[in-house]
């Protein structure tokens, strides 16, 4: 014959009312923290086994650098808010980084500019470390008589090519900001541009990304690689991009040409075999007066098919073709099309 059940008695008589519903908590906690119970034998205590600590992951750090010139900085400054430092603040600790010129006046016949620069321009930028460099010094470091050697790839007196150098001196003083603290993703950006894209997607995969690898638009390549900004993930990155000028003469001896900076990014990122992705994201040039410079953001393909099409429809239909396939490709990408 089974068993009976047993039977588990309920009180359901109230406790008096100098009678706790559970024992005192307080001594509970201190009999916990003593970390020790009882053995068998009662004047034996032995210690009890430790918890190993909860390791908590370590917040990523995500390091904005500008460099140059500021120029348009106060008319740049929202979109820059907007789609790269809040975007990057979303996930994880962000440190802002500069390195510009003090350059008073600008005159720039190629872009067509001409006139007074706020020296104090930079300040709205609120950056955790800035470093302000007087113009021109630069030069006789990186031998700007010596590339000139090799020629002019702008056509225009060297002007360009001096530009260049002081931009890649500004970008490799930035980078070793960044590079002598921690940095798990670093985002160089042009002080001077309008950033017409969320870039909060583009972080996320670069803080995921196991390896080194560097993300920039896939519009006016140039024969080379889009220099207007980059997301660089992991430190080797962030130096193939950030140090490049380095390889300034190198790059004219390796290959015979002057200098030009598309095709040195390019270069670089090959000698530090450094794997390259290309986006849609834009950004366009906002010239020292607030004047939004017309870019050209079609993938190099797309243009391609522009201008292989051309010739077989009326005026402007070929470009107008283009922008409508640019347009369906910006909205499968979820971008607004511009």
């Amino acid at each position: 014959m089974a068993p009976a059940p047993r039977q588990e008695r309920v009180d359901s008589k109230p406790p008096p009312d100098d009678e706790p519903l559970w024992p005192d908590l307080e001594s509970s906690l201190l009999s916990i923290e003593s970390s020790s119970v009882r053995t068998s034998h009662p004047n034996r205590i032995r210690a009890a086994k430790k918890m190993p600590p909860v390791s908590l992951p370590k917040q990523k750090t995500i390091t904005v650098c500008f460099f140059g010139i500021t120029r348009s900085l106060k008319y740049t400054l929202p979109s820059i808010e907007k789609n790269i430092i809040r975007p990057a603040r979303q996930h994880g600790n962000v440190v802002i980084l500069a390195h510009f010129f003090n350059q008073p006046s600008i005159y720039n016949p190629r872009s067509g500019e001409r006139g007074h620069l706020d020296t104090e321009e930079h300040k709205v930028l609120q950056a955790d470390q800035c470093v302000v460099e007087e113009p021109d010094s630069c030069l006789e470091f990186w031998k700007y008589s010596e590339l000139k050697s090799y020629g002019d790839s702008w056509h225009d007196g060297f002007r360009s090519m001096r530009n260049l150098v002081h931009q890649l001196h500004s970008l490799n003083e930035v980078t070793k900001m960044a590079l002598s603290g921690r940095s798990d993703v670093c985002l160089f950006c042009r002080p001077d541009l309008e950033y017409h894209d969320d870039l909060s997607a583009l972080i996320s995969q670069a803080l995921a990304k196991p390896g080194p690898e560097i993300v920039l638009p896939n519009w006016q390549a140039h024969g080379g690689l889009n220099d207007r900004f980059a997301i660089c993930a992991g430190r080797e990155a962030a130096k193939s991009y950030g140090m490049r000028v380095q390889l300034m003469h190198q790059y004219c001896r390796e290959t015979g040409l002057p200098v030009h900076s598309e095709k040195l990014l390019k270069y670089a990122a090959v000698a530090g075999r450094i794997p390259t992705r290309t986006v849609f994201h834009r950004a366009s040039r906002v010239r020292f007066d607030g004047t939004i410079k017309q870019e050209d953001f079609y993938h190099p393909y797309m243009a391609a098919l522009r201008d292989i099409v051309k010739p077989y429809f009326p005026q402007g239909a070929a470009g107008g073709l283009a922008q409508r396939l640019k347009n369906a490709i910006a909205r499968m990408a979820g971008r607004k099309p511009m």
